[in-house]
Formats: structure tokens, sequence, C-alpha cells
């Protein structure tokens, strides 16, 4: 009967260690696979003391190593994460027997029925009282600890190696101290008294382990979940700021609004940053439409809108009318603006022939560059840079006439 009880107190225990660690990091193999397969390799290393001698600390290692190489295969990690929680169970597990022992064999001494329940039955009676209080703190910790906290505990390894080396510097150090000392007590209290003692250091530093590991992983979730907040912050941010610059964005050519061109000179201003203005025309888009239908009117804006947002790459150009564009860019060199506006000028020129189209395709322009703006304010640029534009349209009309008389 008794080896049939013990069989059991291993399965359940073998059950309530697995069933967490499958809670905790899960498996692809089944849980009830999982308890059979473990149960059976954990009742052959029970066994195994009937064929190799062993002492405590060669059991405690045995177990140890045997539990993480099962955590490893079954939950697929690493062995640092594996090899701590195997030393934390059969740490933990030693320690309540400790515990458990030293303090039933002080109340069977004490109360003279320690000859009465020696051998099997106190054995028995002392696996019974271990086991199922460590099966209750398993259950009890699943519910009421954070899953969140062991699987960032588990992740991490300096925590891990840390909490490890500590456990398991104590756990020897108390082996070692065992073997040593038990023979040194004179009578069955005096063993009784030095195990529970013994068994209560080490459940503290188990505890001083988990705690320290817990405010570890305390903070890293708090540190997680502030970087999350952040990034959704970040992202909130960027969402509105789109949603800003397409609202002041032309629906039909994609480029931006008069007022966005203009507050941006007005930034530009305030700043005291070198800056520059182009105000663009374009020309006979109104015959255009009237001749060819405003199917080509709107291919002939969006080709120019194309090239002057080609040309001018990286600054701000907005269409402010219906053939009318305003660029507004920065610079400390006097030239750029020129360069750019020419070469929109030369490209527009050449729509006539790339399209094969009809009707001549020309822009008008007005520059008010860098060295000009200084004590202006953006109205003023603007209003001088359509005055140019103005005076140059005028001049090629002019020009035009001379040419057809």
């Amino acid at each position: 009967m008794t080896p049939i009880i013990f069989l059991l107190l291993l399965i359940i225990y073998n059950y309530t260690i697995f069933s967490y660690t499958y809670y905790i990091i899960g498996s692809p193999i089944k849980l009830w696979k999982i308890v059979v397969i473990t149960s059976i390799i954990n009742l052959i290393l029970l066994s195994s003391h009937h064929f190799i001698p062993n002492t405590n600390i060669t059991s405690a290692i045995i177990y140890i190593f045997s539990y993480a190489i099962q955590f490893m295969y079954i939950h697929k990690i690493k062995f640092k994460p594996s090899f701590f929680m195997s030393s934390i169970f059969i740490v933990y597990l030693y320690a309540s027997g400790l515990i458990t022992s030293g303090l039933l064999q002080i109340l069977l001494i004490h109360n003279n029925l320690y000859d009465t329940y020696q051998f099997v039955y106190l054995d028995l009676i002392i696996s019974i009282l271990t086991i199922f209080p460590s099966i209750l703190q398993l259950w009890l910790i699943r519910f009421y600890t954070a899953k969140e906290k062991t699987q960032i505990m588990l992740s991490n390894e300096a925590i891990v190696t840390l909490s490890t080396k500590l456990l398991l510097t104590t756990f020897i150090y108390a082996l070692i101290v065992i073997e040593l000392n038990t023979v040194a007590y004179r009578g069955a209290l005096g063993v009784a008294i030095f195990l529970f003692k013994i068994g209560l250091v080490i459940f503290a530093i188990i505890y001083i382990t988990l705690i320290y590991g817990s405010i570890f992983a305390s903070l890293e979730l708090k540190r997680i979940k502030f970087e999350e907040y952040v990034e959704l912050v970040d992202q909130e941010t960027q969402a509105v700021k789109e949603l800003t610059q397409q609202s002041q964005k032309d629906d039909f050519t994609g480029l931006y609004l008069r007022t966005y061109a203009v507050t941006q000179l007005q930034s530009y201003r305030t700043q005291n940053i070198e800056c520059y203005a182009v105000f663009l025309d374009m020309n006979s888009l109104k015959i255009v439409n009237d001749t060819y239908g405003h199917n080509e009117g709107d291919f002939y804006i969006l080709s120019v809108a194309k090239i002057i947002e080609q040309e001018f790459l990286d600054d701000t150009v907005a269409r402010i009318g219906g053939d009318e564009f305003l660029v507004i860019g920065q610079s400390n060199n006097t030239s750029i603006a020129v360069q750019k506006t020419l070469a929109v000028y030369e490209n527009v020129k050449a729509l006539k022939q790339l399209y094969n189209k009809p009707y001549d395709t020309s822009i008008s322009y007005g520059i008010v560059n860098i060295d000009e703006t200084y004590n202006m304010s953006a109205c003023d640029i603007v209003t001088l840079a359509d005055e140019r534009m103005y005076a140059f349209k005028t001049t090629c009309h002019k020009q035009r006439q001379v040419i057809k008389i």
C-alpha cells in the first residue's frame, strides 16, 4: 500500500509542477502526455537508489538536472531558465521536507511517540506533509502572481543567473553542513532541531530570491508598459500630424494648401531661418480647358504639379489657386531657388513635345530670394513673389504679341 501512496504523491506533485510551467510557458505537447512521461522518468529516478548509492547531494543534483532537461525539451526553452525553475522546485521541496521532518520528529520525541512511527510510516507521513503544502503553495503562486512577471523574470538572463547562483550556493552549503554535522548532534532531538533550522534558512533564501526576482520583474513590467504607452502616444501624435497635414492638402494634386505654405514661411521668419519663396503660374490653362476640355486641363495641372514637386523635393510646395503654385524653401545659397525654378520652367516647356500636345505648355514665375527676405513679413514675401510673377507674365505676353506682328 505504501509504494502506491508514494507513487500517487509523485504523480500529483509532478502534475502540479508541469501544469504550472505549462500555464506560464506553454508547450506543443498536451499536458496529460507531459505528466505521464515525466512521472515515468521521475519514478525511475526515485527507484535508482536501489541500484546506485546516492547521497543527499548527488540525489539533489540528479533531480535538478533531470527536471531542467525535461523543462528544456517540453517547453522548448533555454537551459538557464530551465535550470533555475528546476532548482526552485527541488530546493523548495527539500527545504519543506527538512522543516516538516524536523518539526514532526520534535513533536513525536516530545510526546514519546518517536519509536512508534519510525521507518516507513514516518517517511510516508513526512512525504505527505511535505508535498501537499508545496502543491498548495504552487497553486497560490499561480493564482496570485501575474503570469507576465514570471515570464519576464525567466526571460532575463542576468536575473536568472544571479538567482540560480544564490539559491544553489545556499542549498549546496546546507547539504554539506547536514552531511558533516548531523553526526555531531547527540540524540534524535538535537538532529531534528538542526534539520528544522537548516530548512528555515533555505526557505528564507528561496523567498529572498523570489522577492528579488519579483521586484525586478515588476520594475521591468512597468518599464515595458511605459514604453508601450510612449509608443502609443507617438503613434497617436503621428496620426494626428498626418491627419492635420492631409487636411491641409489639395485633394486633386496632393500638394499643400496656401495656409500651410504661409504658416511654414512664418515659422522660418520667426526662427530667422534663411528662406526663399517662388510664385508660379501656369500659362494658357483657360485656353486648354475651353478648347480641349477639362480632362486635358486636369492633365496639364497634374503634369506641372508633378514637375514642381520633383524639382523642389525638400521644400514646401502648395497649390494656391486653379493654376497657381507657391514654393517655400530654406537654403543658404542664393542660386538654389533660381536653379530649381529654371529647371521647372524648362521641363514644363518640354511637356508639349514629350506628350505631343497641340498647345503650348509654359509657366510664369516670380522669386523672392534669401538675401531679400530678412526684413520682410511672410505676407509681404508672398505678395512680392506674386508681383514679380505677374511682371514676368506681362513681359512674356508682350514678347509673344511682337512675334505675332
